[in-house]
């Protein structure tokens, strides 16, 4: 067999040639190299949850691990330890409180959630590797080396399981060639495992079931009734518990309309968030339940958009530009750091651009079914999140389709550079031979 070295070349394609042999020895070792990537990424985790300890830096970091606390220590689901909560989703506090009976802190969780996003980079390579080793690996490099991934891995926040579930999700989907029962089963507990973490995702399994009937139809109805049943069976139990202790239907936790209100007031601005000042009307509600509270600050904001059509239309338009921001106004003002910022600009906006060219380019190379979602999913969820306020934070899941998206657009540059090589070194071999 006749190695790369041995073709006969000119002088000014010996650059191109080794980088396609470098190309080929990649995709070659793709599985070997995904694990090491993942792995050097953790060990980093490591290191970094070690260096942080035991500090909080987030007042919701504070607000998860108290919940946790009750929940292990206690037995109950609340932030005081007496009066049961409807404030914060259960998913992410559940997780922290079985990691504390195995006598896990802070640190602990940081690691296990190092762990889950170097799953979730596994993930993404298994998603793609069917399709290209070559879009698998680069996804891989693309994961590892986003900043966000790993800070948001680094605090104690639900975005990193979200993000990992989200992919599991799709992993057992028809995009991924799987329509069976079995399926559907394990894709509706994902969903129903997210929300239960993150219910504002609940953008993600109705665009999910939307989009599977419409590409397959028929083929996909019992795999789509499986994965609702299953999702409803997951967060069904909740949801029942929630009445059972204040005697209202809750989807999950109260605190939409603290969020509706942060984003919807007068002192909010496109990238305001938690920000914008609402002590004022916040004050109002001392005293109130969870579920009094929520619906007295709901009205608030929504009182303020009927008075303000304009502006509320307006503000929407802005926050859902906001939502490809590479940078956020904070509430804890010590986290806030340029060059974090820099190095969020340095690689979210050149992966947005990647995902922009790769729909350009639709007409000559067509979109996959689960490149078409992935778009999908994103811009509805950047609509989704415009109602209320938009976060680096919250786009964190949809990032990590974002990078498979942009990995796939890479992978087919490089195919057609490969291409245009090859053919170049054809050409080449024959003016030599003759």
């Amino acid at each position: 067999m006749m190695l790369c070295s041995d073709i006969p070349v000119r002088p000014v394609i010996v650059t191109s040639l080794k980088y396609r042999c470098a190309i080929d020895w990649a995709v070659r070792h793709s599985d070997a190299l995904a694990f090491i990537l993942v792995g050097m990424v953790f060990l980093a985790g490591l290191v970094y949850s070690g260096m942080l300890g035991d500090e909080l830096r987030y007042a919701d970091e504070t607000d998860y691990v108290v919940l946790a606390r009750n929940l292990a220590d206690h037995g109950i689901f609340s932030r005081d330890g007496e009066t049961h909560s409807l404030f914060r989703p259960p998913g992410y506090p559940a997780l922290l409180a079985g990691l504390r009976s195995m006598g896990a802190g802070p640190v602990g969780y940081r690691v296990f959630n190092f762990a889950v996003f170097g799953g979730s980079v596994l993930l993404i390579y298994f998603l793609l590797k069917p399709v290209s080793r070559m879009a698998g690996i680069i996804a891989v490099a693309l994961a590892c080396g986003y900043p966000v991934f790993f800070y948001a891995a680094g605090t104690l926040f639900p975005q990193t399981i979200a993000s990992m579930l989200l992919l599991a999700a799709l992993y057992f989907s028809p995009f991924n060639g799987r329509m069976g029962a079995i399926y559907g089963l394990m894709g509706g507990m994902c969903f129903g495992a997210i929300l239960l973490i993150a219910p504002q995702m609940i953008v993600v399994p109705v665009i999910y079931g939307f989009w599977i009937v419409i590409q397959w139809r028929r083929r996909a109805i019992g795999h789509f009734l499986v994965c609702l049943a299953a999702c409803l069976l997951i967060i069904t139990p909740w949801i029942l518990r929630n009445y059972a202790v204040s005697g209202r239907f809750v989807f999950i936790s109260a605190n939409s309309g603290l969020m509706l209100l942060m984003g919807n007031n007068e002192n909010a601005s496109a990238n305001s968030g938690p920000t914008s000042d609402i002590e004022e009307i916040a004050n109002r509600t001392i005293g109130m339940g969870d579920y009094a509270a929520n619906r007295y600050l709901k009205n608030e904001a929504l009182r303020y958009m009927r008075e303000n059509p304009v502006l509320t239309i307006k503000m929407y338009g802005l926050k859902f530009l906001n939502y490809f921001n590479y940078r956020n106004d904070l509430s804890t003002v010590s986290e806030s750091s340029s060059i974090r910022d820099m190095a969020v600009l340095a690689t979210y906006w050149p992966i947005l651009c990647l995902v922009v060219f790769r729909l350009l380019a639709c007409r000559s190379i067509p979109l996959s079914a689960l490149e078409w979602f992935g778009l999908a999913l994103y811009l509805c969820a950047a609509a989704f999140d415009a109602m209320f306020f938009t976060r680096i934070r919250y786009r964190i899941p949809y990032d990590f389709i974002l990078v498979l998206l942009a990995a796939h657009s890479l992978a087919r540059i490089g195919d057609i550079c490969r291409s245009l090589m090859h053919g170049k070194l054809s050409q080449s071999a024959k003016a030599d031979n003759s």
